[in-house]
């Protein structure tokens, strides 16, 4: 599992010590786990899965499998009948409207800044997940 952990981060392009912060585990026991004089811990596999998600659990813990869950495409990635929220602002799209996330992603933001006072604290959007009909999504950074 050292080896897997090691391959993640280089694939991420993320440190060992950062990688040991953003999980929430000590320095130290990154260390020694990456010299593979400890090995990692269920915690450490939880904690894992819970700040990258898009890890194959099987992957990580088994060796088997791709590095990255696979998300299933879509088979009309353009149609959608969800109601995508942030705070208090909403978009309505019905089944048969094609229309791109990235679309909706305009429109979100400039509902968002014209209801937004101009402050330098002011919330930026950070990502969007768009759920399909078909059980799909995709998530947009």
């Amino acid at each position: 599992m050292k080896d897997r952990i090691l391959r993640f981060l280089e694939q991420k392009n993320v440190s060992a010590t950062k990688f040991a912060d953003t999980i929430g585990i000590t320095r130290s026991s990154m260390s020694h786990i990456v010299s593979g004089r400890n090995k990692p811990s269920m915690d450490m596999v939880q904690k894992i899965l819970q700040h990258y998600p898009e890890v194959n659990p099987d992957w990580l813990i088994l060796g088997q499998g791709d590095m990255f869950r696979q998300k299933k495409v879509p088979q009309e990635p353009n149609l959608f009948s969800n109601i995508i929220e942030t705070d208090s602002l909403s978009v309505n799209y019905n089944e048969k409207t094609n229309v791109h996330p990235t679309d909706v992603i305009s429109e979100i933001t400039k509902r968002h800044e014209e209801e937004q006072p101009k402050t330098s604290s002011q919330r930026k959007i950070e990502r969007v997940v768009v759920f399909f009909s078909d059980k799909t999504y995709e998530e947009i950074h």
